[in-house]
């Protein structure tokens, strides 16, 4: 799964699934992301998606322990059509 913190992928039509996110709480930032990653990673492995663009990252850290939640918009690539330019497709938001 390739992870962009841009909202395209340059050379690639795309069409949006949905937001996935993963989050983590340890003690350590170098362990919390990875491992946030890794879930958002799996959620969007779930829905069918072959990336993810325009990923965010937040950290908070409270009395020794880390929480990192990273987001991002899972997509699909999809084969350009005769006559068509690029494609983009707005972010469906769910709950």
């Amino acid at each position: 799964m390739f992870l962009y913190t841009t909202d395209f992928i340059s050379g690639k039509n795309i069409e949006t699934i949905q937001m996935v996110r993963g989050m983590s709480c340890r003690s350590y930032t170098t362990d919390a992301m990875p491992q946030a990653e890794e879930r958002m990673v799996k959620e969007a492995e779930k829905l069918g998606a072959d990336a993810i663009v325009d990923v965010s990252y937040t950290l908070s850290e409270i009395v020794g322990s880390c929480t990192v939640v990273v987001s991002g918009t899972a997509v699909k690539f999809v084969e350009e059509t005769e006559n068509a330019g690029p494609r983009r497709v707005s972010v469906k938001l769910v709950d």
